[in-house]
């Protein structure tokens, strides 16, 4: 799972079954296929929408950019 997040690719999972929820934003975790399913039909084609599903993802394992990081060491 980690390696899919250093690369950037969406991660979901299903509440029951998730292992490790550091890299997985809340909204990425469904109770059942049927509300999966109906993300990724809303998602899939849409690069922008997943492009902030991205970041949702990464907001929520506080994950930040090169660029955070030389604002902070101005």
């Amino acid at each position: 799972m980690k390696q899919a997040f250093l690369h950037d690719q969406l991660i979901l999972g299903f509440r029951q079954t998730l292992h490790n929820r550091a890299f997985v934003a809340q909204e990425h975790v469904f109770e059942d296929h049927e509300a999966m399913i109906g993300f990724l039909n809303r998602v899939m084609g849409h690069e922008e929408l997943i492009r902030g599903q991205i970041d949702l993802q990464k907001k929520a394992a506080m994950s930040e950019d090169a660029a955070a990081y030389a604002d902070l060491l101005k």
